[in-house]
Order: C-alpha cells, then sequence, then structure tokens
C-alpha cells in the first residue's frame, strides 16, 4: 500500500485522497511494487526559491522539486523507523507557480497541480527529463497516467 503525508494545503478541486489515488497510479504504472510512502509539501513562492536556490543553484521559482530518500544496496528506498513502509521521498510543490502556469497554458489549477503530482512521483521513481530520450520517455509516460486517472491534459 502506498501512503501519503500532505502539510500545505493544495488547491480547490485536489484533496488528500486525489493526490493519494494518483501518486499510486503513477507508482504503479511508473513500475513500483510494495508499500511506499511519500510526503507532499504545498509551499509559496519564496519556499520554493529557497529550495530551488540551495538544491539547484537556480535562482527563482519552480513549479515542483522532488526530493528521493535514501536507497538500501538494491536501489530500493529505506524502510521508516517501523519497517511497515519504505520511504520513498518528499515532494514539494509551489502552489503560486502552479496557479501562473494553469492560467498561462489555459489549464485548470487542479489539473496543472495533478500534472505535478504525477511528475513529482515519476521523478522519485527515477526518471528525468534531462535529454531529449529521457524526456519523451518520462511525459510519454507522465501523459499515460493522467489520462488512465481522466486528467485533461494538452502539453
Amino acid at each position: 500500500m502506498l501512503t501519503i503525508d500532505l502539510s500545505g494545503r493544495p488547491p480547490r478541486g485536489v484533496t488528500a485522497d486525489s493526490m493519494q489515488k494518483l501518486t499510486v497510479a503513477a507508482f504503479r504504472m511508473a513500475g513500483g511494487i510494495g508499500d511506499v510512502h511519500v510526503t507532499f509539501s504545498v509551499v509559496d513562492d519564496r519556499t520554493m526559491m529557497g529550495l530551488n536556490f540551495r538544491h539547484r543553484g537556480v535562482k527563482g521559482t519552480t513549479d515542483v522539486l522532488s526530493f528521493a530518500y535514501g536507497t538500501d544496496k538494491d536501489g530500493w528506498p529505506e524502510p521508516d523507523r517501523d519497517g511497515s513502509h519504505k520511504l520513498l521521498g518528499e515532494i514539494v510543490i509551489s502552489r503560486p507557480q502552479v496557479s501562473r502556469q494553469a492560467k498561462k497554458i489555459g489549464r485548470t489549477v487542479a489539473d496543472e497541480f495533478s500534472v505535478m503530482v504525477v511528475h513529482g512521483v515519476l521523478h522519485l521513481m527515477g526518471y528525468d527529463h534531462a535529454t531529449r530520450w529521457q524526456e519523451d520517455e518520462m511525459f510519454g509516460l507522465q501523459h499515460e497516467i493522467l489520462m488512465s486517472q481522466r486528467i485533461i491534459f494538452h502539453p
């Protein structure tokens, strides 16, 4: 079973339950198995700018950052303190940036936020978009996941 923790307030139309359902779909469709835990933090621009600079050396805000937790010798996340779940990682989403992006591309804020949830999970699963091939693979799977959950999606 996959569990999540949520700190901060997601946009209207997004609940912890809908985030968990989307996270489970992304995890499973990306090949994940077993019991894992993901933490979500919904933050403001100031917090995101600090994280973006501290961890990526990039000035300014961004929409989503993913931080994978430690892995064991097999590359799987390490168990939590009581051993019941493996800690996959933390996903930080900037609510103001997501709102701006949604408005710019003509998507609902809830749908854009859902895209960030899936995008963050895929990064935790080892997907990246640094090369054209990686981008095609990651965004193709992201699109499949969103469509499977009936999230309206257009690139």
